[in-house]
């Protein structure tokens, strides 16, 4: 199973842009008014150490490295373009060997965006309910708790991993402890008022300050969410119940027409167990497409 992590923050923070980084995607610069409206689910495939990746062997001139790595290195939004080999020589052989290096010596993450309006907090409780692994994002400009408040309780209520970034490291006079100390404050008073049971002011004082602009520490943040992700002991954190059920209890259901039956016994067949499971992420309406489903599998397929 791929590992989910859902990047929660406040708006502004950058959770997007660091979405976008990572993957190469350029989804920030769509969004409508400038802030995220709606959920979005992005599978990455990331280098487990990206140091390791950024100088593939044997080196091609004809090649370019399109790994995550090297774009997270040079600080680019996309990475490079792949410029094939012409006539399939000794370029196109090296690039298919560095592939397959790649693709054994990286891991697959999905990733959630959720919006940072106080609006959507459903929404992102959704999110949580469904990830194994919660970012919190919040920028060096601003210092604020935000949204914090409500992402470690909504992380302790579904028993998901936290992980504090420190965004936008790069603007002038950027001070990583102060917002330290605020989330550690933060942490605190949470758990001294109640709300939380579990004590996150050891994970603030470790929160890693990145940026997406010069690629800063990058590469450390990927290695935390694989070393992260390996120590879960089984995927996913929170399983979804089978849908199968007895034939018996299934025949009670036999008068509601549906399109597909997937569960057993229903039409008196047996068609046997779903191919897969998923969970709705989001619906939204669009004028051409129609209605438009975010579905997160998590069994099958």
């Amino acid at each position: 199973s791929v590992p989910v992590a859902v990047v929660l923050g406040d708006i502004g923070h950058g959770k997007t842009t660091l979405i976008d980084t990572l993957g190469g995607s350029a989804h920030a610069e769509t969004e409508e008014g400038g802030i995220t409206q709606k959920m979005r689910a992005q599978t990455l495939l990331l280098p487990r150490d990206p140091d390791a990746l950024n100088n593939p062997s044997p080196p091609s001139p004809h090649t370019v490295d399109t790994s995550p790595s090297a774009a997270m290195k040079a600080g680019l939004r996309r990475p490079a373009r792949l410029e094939a080999s012409p006539g399939g020589g000794p370029g196109e052989q090296s690039e298919r060997g560095n592939e397959k290096r790649r693709e054994i010596e990286s891991f697959r993450l999905t990733l959630l965006d959720t919006p940072g309006h106080e609006a959507f907090d459903t929404l992102r409780g959704h999110a949580t309910s469904v990830a194994d692994l919660a970012i919190v994002v919040v920028a060096l400009d601003r210092c604020e708790a935000g949204t914090v408040a409500e992402a470690l309780i909504q992380a302790e209520k579904f028993g998901v991993e936290v992980l504090f970034v420190l965004s936008k490291a790069d603007i002038p006079f950027g001070n990583a402890e102060l917002a330290r100390a605020v989330l550690r404050r933060e942490c605190q008073r949470l758990l001294d008022s109640g709300l939380l049971k579990t004590d996150f002011s050891s994970k603030a004082a470790e929160a890693l300050e990145i940026s997406c602009k010069t690629g800063k520490n990058l590469s450390e943040l990927v290695r935390r969410i694989y070393s992260l992700t390996v120590s879960f002991p089984s995927l996913p954190v929170r399983p979804v119940e089978n849908p199968c059920t007895t034939p018996g209890r299934a025949s009670e259901f036999a008068h509601v027409s549906r399109r597909v039956d997937c569960l057993q016994g229903v039409d008196g067949r047996a068609s046997g167990k779903p191919r897969g499971v998923g969970i709705v992420l989001d619906v939204h309406r669009d004028h051409l497409r129609g209605h438009h489903l975010t579905v997160l599998m998590r069994h099958g397929l």
